[in-house]
């Protein structure tokens, strides 16, 4: 009883513990998510700003261009004798003023007057055929601001500019336009251009208008702490827009903290800031933070109740628990550990029958989960686990691993009698339906025949395990019995293992080359980088004979980034020489596309090298669009983002829809070899012909691999593919052989 209650008081002090811990977790999840939030919202707010903007300014321009074209063709003196037209033009249009300016640079205002514009900017993007809208301008007669918007005028043929055609637009207009509700009224937002000068903001006061951003908050800190924040906020905005990004998140005070973006508007160097004081995740968090409070102490209170339940029900919750640890209770079959407890030299041993113990699973069970989803997975399991346990004789013991692994303990008198009941399983596995439909599920078998008594359970499972690897490599076969012969192989593999493990240290894994050429002008347009282990004995591994290991063990990703870093190094060496540089294509394996690791990864390896994004562009196989179309979205997006091109390769093999293919944004169709293979049938001619069309009506660039002879070259030629890629020009080449094909 005493060691009870000692038992009890050391369950409500961890207790205690945790939920501290907890506690402390959750209020730092909560503020997170929240930030979070405010983020995105932030940024919806941003993206709506520069939609309205980009409209405003568009449509003006696009008004302008639209009378400009009135005056298509006219003389110096017609355009001169027009300007009374402007001013009933510019009534329906509702510009402050409308001008017409000759090539001299003299214009003629709708007001009637005439002034020289030749040294305005707007004059000289326009002259030279650019529609333009300038930075704000203050106008001379009310001192208010104002921004000019501007159009060529064009001859009859359009191929000179004969004068332009500008008006002016008051910049309060643009303050309007920003001014969107937001996170209660507190959000708010500036343009500035590229140096900081402050264009308008939502709230414009006067002397704030007239200054610069980043002065300002270089000026506005109270604190070496708020200084030091506001510099690396500076400093961020800065470098980000030298590097040419689209956003930039920053947090710094004035007055308060304040979370902001800064997002290129795509007019000029104009970029938009909208800005929200961190006071609003406060005023959200505190009644959640609260609320979760008074949870926790309820929870408190209920949980120490049931300890002293769980105290009082020991004994026999410990009796349970016994009953139930050999049972897996999805499926009603036995688990590992049963098999590992029954399995002994008195249980094997029977009178006139041999034993075995068998290891089964699904083939690329894996993939009918993401293709059908985990409740199908799940009935299939289920099924699969009712037909072995009707199949059981007496004694005889069936039991569920893991996922789609069972293991089997077996009883018989020759080994056509054991094959002709697995076979018998696998057949009723492969019809098993869902839904009315049939699943075709392959099975592939392990047996290792109990020969030696002495060997334990584990030893039996490892080798049950290793004839089921096997057979899981040989097709022709569902099962396979373990041997010594398996365990060598079994012995190089892992021997192969170690030396790609060291391979992988030492750097071994470089990239060969195989051209792309033009369709039509038969041009070096690009190459694709190809893996090769160059081992330590001089010998040159092909990707067939360290990809498929190297992928089972974890290993490829090491293996993509070593590629990628000796793509990046000889194109490096190559721009140093003064070799003609085509961008290089990289495939990454699908066990890199879980998260946006990868993209900071290839970015990481640039920067290394000081290699600009356009030389590079990734690849991504068909059958990866099903494992998470979600988080490929995601990766693509941030690759964009980063400057990368993105091709879809082996396209028609995989498993994808044409919608999944609509939604995400590659930028290139690489069609599989086996659809050119096909050329010359009326189906494989069509379908090509289809794909081809596919690819371009989506907006991407369309590449066919495999192409090997003048036939398949001239009908993808007369089918408008972009770029071929095969042995009809070249097989992959060394670094050598293909820096002295550049060359030439």
């Amino acid at each position: 009883m005493i060691k009870k209650i000692n038992r009890g008081y050391s369950l409500i002090i961890v207790f205690s513990a945790v939920l501290i811990i907890s506690l402390y977790y959750l209020d730092k999840y909560i503020n997170d998510k929240l930030e979070s939030q405010l983020i995105t919202s932030l940024n919806d707010v941003s993206n709506q700003n520069i939609k309205l903007i980009q409209n405003e300014i568009e449509n003006k321009l696009s008004i302008l261009s639209s009378l400009a074209n009135d005056f298509k063709g006219y003389t110096e003196e017609e355009l001169k004798n027009s300007v009374e037209r402007l001013n009933s033009i510019n009534e329906s249009f509702n510009f402050r003023e409308l001008s017409i300016a000759l090539p001299n640079g003299i214009a003629y205002i709708n007001t009637g007057k005439i002034f020289d514009v030749s040294k305005r900017d707007y004059f000289q993007e326009s002259i030279n055929g650019n529609r333009y809208v300038s930075d704000r301008i203050i106008d001379q007669e009310d001192k208010s601001d104002v921004n000019v918007y501007s159009v060529p005028i064009f001859n009859d043929d359009s191929s000179e500019v004969i004068g332009i055609l500008f008006a002016s637009y008051d910049t309060e207009y643009f303050i309007k336009l920003l001014q969107v509700s937001s996170f209660e009224g507190n959000g708010y937002s500036y343009i500035i251009n590229s140096k900081g000068d402050i264009i308008t903001d939502s709230n414009k006061s006067g002397k704030i208008y007239q200054e610069n951003l980043f002065d300002l908050l270089a000026n506005s800190s109270e604190t070496s702490e708020d200084k030091r924040l506001n510099y690396d906020a500076v400093a961020a905005v800065k470098k980000g827009i030298n590097n040419n990004d689209n956003k930039i998140y920053v947090e710094y005070k004035y007055n308060e903290y304040k979370k902001a973006i800064f997002e290129f508007l795509d007019v000029n160097d104009w970029w938009l800031v909208t800005v929200v004081p961190n006071e609003i995740i406060s005023n959200r968090i505190y009644p959640i933070i609260n609320s979760v409070h008074i949870i926790t102490i309820f929870v408190t209170f209920s949980a120490f109740a049931a300890i002293i339940y769980i105290i009082n029900r020991d004994k026999k919750a410990k009796e349970n628990l016994t009953k139930v640890a050999y049972i897996d209770s999805f499926t009603g079959l036995y688990n590992k550990n049963y098999l590992k407890e029954k399995l002994n030299y008195r249980y094997l041993k029977r009178k006139d029958l041999k034993s075995a113990l068998v290891v089964l699973n699904v083939r690329n069970f894996k993939l009918i989960n993401e293709l059908y989803g985990l409740e199908t997975g799940d009935s299939l399991i289920k099924k699969i686990a009712l037909l072995l346990k009707e199949d059981k004789k007496e004694k005889e013991i069936v039991a569920h691993n893991n996922a789609d692994e069972f293991v089997a303990l077996y009883f018989y008198k020759s080994k056509e009698e054991l094959e002709k009941r697995l076979k018998n399983i696998s057949d009723k596995i492969k019809n098993i339906t869902y839904n009315e439909n049939k699943m075709f599920l392959e099975v592939y078998i392990g047996i290792c025949e109990v020969i030696d008594f002495k060997n334990g359970f584990e030893k039996l499972y490892n080798y049950a395990s290793i004839a089921k690897n096997t057979s899981k490599r040989n097709r022709d076969n569902s099962f396979t019995y373990y041997n010594k012969q398996l365990a060598k192989n079994e012995l190089s593999e892992k021997k192969l293992e170690n030396e790609i493990k060291e391979g992988i240290l030492n750097k071994e894994f470089k990239a060969w080359f195989q051209p792309k050429y033009d369709c039509n002008t038969k041009e070096i347009v690009g190459c694709e980088a190809l893996a090769r282990w160059y081992k330590k004995d001089g010998k040159v591994y092909f990707p067939n004979e360290f990809i498929e290991i190297s992928e089972s063990r974890g290993f490829i990703k090491e293996i993509d980034k070593l590629l990628f870093e000796d793509v990046c190094m000889n194109i490096k060496e190559w721009k140093r020489r003064g070799i003609k540089v085509v961008p290089v294509s990289i495939n990454v394996s699908r066990a890199y596309l879980n998260n946006t690791e990868i993209v900071y990864d290839l970015r990481e390896i640039l920067n290394k090298y000081s290699i600009s994004p356009e030389y590079i562009q990734i690849e991504i196989t068909e059958s990866s669009l099903v494992k998470n179309e979600e988080m490929l979205n995601k990766i693509i997006n941030e690759m964009h983002r980063c400057g990368f091109q993105v091709s879809l390769d082996d396209f028609g093999v995989g498993y994808s829809s044409l919608n999944s293919i609509s939604k995400l944004k590659f930028d290139t169709l690489k069609i599989d070899k086996s659809f050119v293979d096909a050329i010359g049938t009326i189906s494989g001619n069509y379908i090509l012909k289809y794909s081809i069309e596919l690819g371009k009506n989506l907006g991407m660039e369309v590449l066919v691999e495999g192409v090997e002879n003048e036939e398949q070259y001239q009908f993808l030629k007369k089918n408008n593919c972009n770029t071929i890629q095969g042995y009809y020009f070249s097989k992959p080449l060394d670094k050598n052989s293909f820096e002295k094909l550049l060359e030439t």
